[in-house]
């Protein structure tokens, strides 16, 4: 079996792990949940075997790198305001104010752990 007939096998059982999992999810039936995840571990050890199947290039990475930042960044910010705007207004609408705290506090342990990472990838990387 060459690599591109296994990379079209591989392809093929991430779509049945996916289609499996949506019905499992849907239909609210563990078994299929069971199997997909069971499909997933299976398909791991392939990977591992060949992990030239799956090529990404150099740039692409450092795009999606990019791309990933720019996209945390503007969605911790737009979270952040929701929940300002939610401590705000926590006197008109009081069951609402844990909301906005609980909100306010996964910001900000997204930017901790996003800076965490980001250092140590640097470190182990950049050295």
């Amino acid at each position: 079996m060459n690599k591109t007939q296994l990379k079209y096998i591989i392809f093929i059982l991430y779509v049945a792990i996916i289609i499996i999992f949506i019905l499992g999810i849907l239909t609210a039936d563990i078994y299929l949940f069971v199997a997909s995840t069971i499909l997933f571990i299976l398909t791991i050890p392939i990977i591992l075997k060949h992990p030239d199947i799956i090529y990404i290039p150099k740039k692409l990475n450092i795009g999606s790198e990019i791309a990933f930042e720019k996209t945390f960044y503007v969605s911790n910010i737009i979270i952040f305001y929701i929940s300002i705007a939610i401590i705000t207004l926590r006197d008109n609408y009081p069951s609402w104010g844990i909301v906005g705290y609980v909100l306010f506090a996964v910001v900000i342990m997204n930017l901790v752990i996003f800076k965490i990472i980001q250092k140590n990838v640097e470190k182990e990387y950049l050295r």
